[in-house]
């Protein structure tokens, strides 16, 4: 009722629409501002609803980072009027048929990545900037006149006019625009507006990602109250790509990044750290191959994928993340595996990994691509490929299982008193490898049928570890799945297969690695070794890709 009855009076001439503002404005200084009523004003005409659905159209087939942002543009479309473009003090472009205004700046500038494309035949040639006019950039911008008459009435060089028209066709539109989220309710959504007004259709822009506002220890940057950083200040204290790092670490998307001290030292210890790695390879490394190669190769594939869809998502801080502490943490287990030794594959890896920070931390991949004397520039070289295999999941998953054996093996020894005396790993017995083995490609009622049939004796137990077993199974498996979908490549139920067939090898790799850390005899047994002893109930518990562990204390 109230809008129709405020629709009747302003059409009756009894009512009429005005702005008023939301509360008192006041100026930096702290002086109350007095609003003028500015006569003869220009406009420009947002209302319009067929310019408006243009702007739908051209949204609904741009990609927008993130996808959250989409709705956010629809609607200031939505609710956009006509904008007052103009004002008569300040600094600004000269409204250009009218001069004695000048254009605000939310308005202006939302075209001149347009001047790009010419810019570097300008800069060339000095003598054309000074013969633009408007009739030239006709000609350039929208294929407008006859470039022959337009060349001899102007003094231009006809195949310089025809230059700058081919280098505008062949650019414009832009793929991506990067801004502020402060700007989607005004200057990007004008930017959207002013090309599909202007251009034709395939110079629209193409992307536009919005990313947050930067703050400086939690609290919003300020000029007046001396919170904030320059860029030649952080650059000048922390270098450029610990700069780089604490800012990329930050946020990404519309999420705000809080510059904080700690984390810029945590990027410049990053990269001391790194180049500490890059020197110990530069020397002459072992040939022989590591327990872990396989490992590492597919893991590094694993990181380049998620860096390359991150970045294709515009999620810088994902994709700098994984380039880091990924890479970062993969080198660490690898190292333990292979006891501190780098052979060649450690060094490969070390050469990718400089590839891969090299967009995050240019100058750091720069040095480290010199100290490995990898060819021309690290900035410049073809980026990593993938390599994997149908064997790739059943690598990653291999590492995985083992880790998780050694982190139970650490928790328990947390709880035992003294000092352990040998720590016994017993593997499922082999009728429950073969019961996991069926649950693989049937149902749990046809492998208790199975169960009954060759091993009766087994099926009360079987009952009891029945749970288990599947929600074991399908957590492996899902963990395969996941991998799979990541490289593209491998068949989670093989890969669980393959790793049912040699659990024992990879107890006895576990059993190794804990005896090199922490100097406790360890030995893996069959749970029907324990028969007879104390240690029978705990090797009972065991399940196939689940051992049980026993701890004896001296």
């Amino acid at each position: 009722a109230r809008k129709e009855v405020q629709q009747k009076l302003i059409t009756e001439g009894r009512g009429e629409l005005f702005y008023d503002l939301s509360g008192k404005v006041v100026c930096r200084s702290g002086d109350e501002c007095i609003v003028k009523i500015v006569e003869d004003q220009w406009f420009l005409t947002f209302s319009n609803s067929e310019w408006k659905e243009k702007v739908k159209t051209h949204l609904a087939e741009m990609v927008i980072y993130p996808e959250a942002v989409r709705t956010w543009f629809l609607n200031v479309v939505d609710w956009l009027r006509d904008w007052a473009c103009t004002r008569k003090t300040g600094l600004g472009t000269p409204l250009p048929w009218d001069p004695s205004w000048k254009i605000e700046t939310l308005s202006d500038s939302t075209i001149y990545p347009a001047l790009y494309t010419v810019s570097s035949i300008l800069n060339k040639h000095r003598e054309v900037a000074s013969r633009i006019t408007p009739e030239v950039l006709d000609y350039v911008f929208l294929g407008e006149g006859d470039p022959a008459q337009i060349a001899e009435r102007h003094g231009i060089d006809l195949n310089l006019l025809n230059k700058m028209r081919d280098e505008f066709t062949y650019w414009y539109g832009v793929d991506l625009r990067v801004s502020g989220k402060d700007l989607v309710p005004n200057h990007l959504t004008f930017y959207l507006f002013h090309h599909a007004a202007i251009f034709e259709r395939r110079h629209w822009p193409r992307s536009i990602s919005v990313n947050g506002m930067v703050s400086v220890e939690g609290e919003k940057m300020s000029k007046s109250r001396g919170n904030f950083i320059t860029l030649k200040t952080a650059v000048m204290r922390h270098g450029a790509d610990a700069t780089r790092l604490a800012l990329l670490l930050g946020a990404e998307e519309l999420d705000d990044p809080d510059w904080r001290l700690k984390n810029v030292e945590e990027a410049e210890q990053f990269i001391q750290n790194f180049l500490s790695i890059v020197d110990r390879c530069k020397q002459d490394v072992e040939a022989r191959e590591g327990p872990a190669d396989k490992w590492l190769s597919v893991s590094t594939s694993m990181v380049l994928k998620n860096v390359e869809n991150a970045l294709e998502k515009m999620k810088t801080r994902t994709a700098c993340n994984e380039a880091v502490y990924g890479m970062l943490n993969i080198w660490r287990w690898w190292l333990r595996r292979n006891n501190g030794r780098i052979n060649e594959a450690g060094k490969k890896f070390v050469k990718v990994w400089t590839l891969l920070l090299s967009p995050f931390a240019p100058f750091a991949a720069e040095e480290a691509w010199r100290n490995l004397r990898g060819e021309g520039y690290a900035s410049t070289h073809r980026w990593p490929e993938t390599g994997v295999d149908e064997d790739s999941v059943f690598s990653l998953v291999h590492e995985d299982v083992l880790r998780e054996l050694m982190a139970d093996v650490r928790e328990i020894l947390k709880v035992v008193k003294g000092k352990p005396a040998v720590i016994k790993i017993f593997k499922a017995a082999g009728w429950k490898v073969s019961l996991a083995e069926r649950l693989l490609g049937s149902s749990p009622s046809d492998a208790f049928g199975w169960l009954k049939e060759h091993h009766r004796d087994k099926l009360a137990v079987a009952q009891r570890l029945m749970t288990r077993v599947v929600e074991r199974l399908k957590a492996v498996e899902d963990l395969c799945g996941e991998y799979s979908k990541v490289l593209g490549a491998g068949d989670r139920k093989e890969a669980l297969a393959k790793l049912l067939r040699v659990e024992e090898n990879i107890w006895v790799q576990a059993a190794e690695l804990i005896k090199q850390e922490i100097r406790v005899d360890v030995v893996v047994l069959d749970e029907d070794d324990a028969s007879g002893t104390a240690e029978a109930l705990k090797a009972s518990q065991s399940i196939p890709l689940k051992p049980a562990v026993y701890v004896s204390r001296s």
